[in-house]
């Protein structure tokens, strides 16, 4: 595997292709520049139904990917704009996950989510670009 100097892209040999993976936060960042309005949510990690015995060590094992993906956010970016829990009072209302963090920046939003719904577990990453107003167009000609 080689890595090139600025941690960008790291390209890595499968059999007789070339595959190229990207860093987290670069992989945000080119999320964000193609999101429409509503954003964009990849699943980077999911554990789709874990048995009871399992969930407690299936949990912690999530928590780990959680901070970890937390941690390349912060080397690149720095500190989070915000990082909590859902109970907490200022949680954003446009995402669902139980523990959130996201970065923000003159285009919009980078977040990575951990998410749990019922017996399920997932570490999700998206952009949201901010919303923008834009002039109504109507093709129609003007009133007489």
């Amino acid at each position: 595997m080689l890595r090139s100097r600025n941690r960008q892209r790291v390209q890595a040999k499968i059999g007789s292709s070339a595959v190229n993976l990207q860093t987290l936060p670069n992989m945000l960042d080119e999320l964000l520049h193609e999101a429409g309005d509503d954003g964009i949510e990849v699943c980077l990690s999911q554990a789709a139904s874990v048995p009871p015995s399992e969930h407690e060590a299936v949990c912690q094992e999530y928590q780990l990917r959680y901070a970890r993906a937390v941690e390349a956010m912060d080397e690149e970016r720095g500190p989070a704009t915000f990082g909590g829990k859902r109970e907490d009072s200022d949680y954003p209302d446009w995402h669902r996950g139980s523990h959130l963090s996201y970065w923000e920046s003159t285009s919009g939003f980078v977040y990575v989510a951990l998410c749990q719904e019922g017996s399920s577990l997932k570490l999700v990453a998206g952009a949201r670009p901010h919303p923008f107003e834009r002039d109504t167009i109507t093709l129609l000609p003007p009133p007489a």
